[in-house]
C-alpha cells in the first residue's frame, strides 16, 4: 500500500504540465543542488506519508539534468531550470524519459527552498495549472511537498 502511495506521489510530480516559462538562473543554487538527495518527508494534499514510504525516493541533480529513483530503479529522467531570484524560488522540471510513457515531455512547475543540506520542493499534481505560491501542501490543494536531505558524497 505504501509503495502505491509513493508511486502516486511520483506520478503527480511527473504529470503536471503547462506552458514553458522563461527562467533565469543567477548560478548560485545550481552548485548547491548538485548531488544526491534522499526523500525524508512527503505530504500529498496535506496528508503526510509514512516515513518508510517517503524515504524510498532519491533525487539526483547533475548539471542541468535530474533523475528520480525509486525502489532501486530510475523511474524518471529530465532537465531542470531554476529561478533563484523569484520569491519563492522556482523550478521547472521537464520530463525527457519515464516509465510512464504518457508523462514524457511533461513540464512540472514548482517552488523550492535550499537550507544547509535540506531541499524542500513543492509541486502541483498531475495536469496542475498553477505553480505553488508557497512551500505548503494543504488538504483540498493539488500540491505535493517533498523534503529531501543531501547525501554525503
Amino acid at each position: 500500500m505504501m509503495r502505491l502511495i509513493a508511486m502516486v506521489a511520483v506520478s503527480g510530480l511527473l504529470m503536471a504540465a503547462g506552458p514553458v516559462a522563461e527562467m533565469r538562473d543567477d548560478g548560485d543554487d545550481i552548485p548547491k543542488l548538485q548531488g544526491v538527495w534522499r526523500s525524508f518527508e512527503l505530504e500529498i494534499q496535506g496528508e503526510s506519508l509514512p516515513p518508510d514510504c517517503a524515504r524510498s525516493m532519491w533525487l539526483r541533480f547533475h548539471k542541468d539534468s535530474f533523475t528520480i529513483e525509486q525502489g532501486g530503479k530510475i523511474t524518471v529522467q529530465g532537465r531542470y531550470t531554476i529561478n533563484p531570484a523569484s520569491k519563492p524560488k522556482t523550478i521547472d522540471l521537464t520530463i525527457t524519459d519515464t516509465v510512464k510513457v504518457v508523462n514524457k515531455g511533461a513540464l512540472v512547475l514548482g517552488v523550492y527552498e535550499l537550507k544547509n543540506n535540506q531541499l524542500r520542493l513543492c509541486t502541483t499534481k498531475a495536469n496542475g495549472q498553477d505553480r505553488p505560491k508557497a512551500l505548503v501542501s494543504k488538504r483540498g490543494t493539488a500540491h505535493f511537498l517533498f523534503t529531501f536531505l543531501k547525501e554525503k558524497p
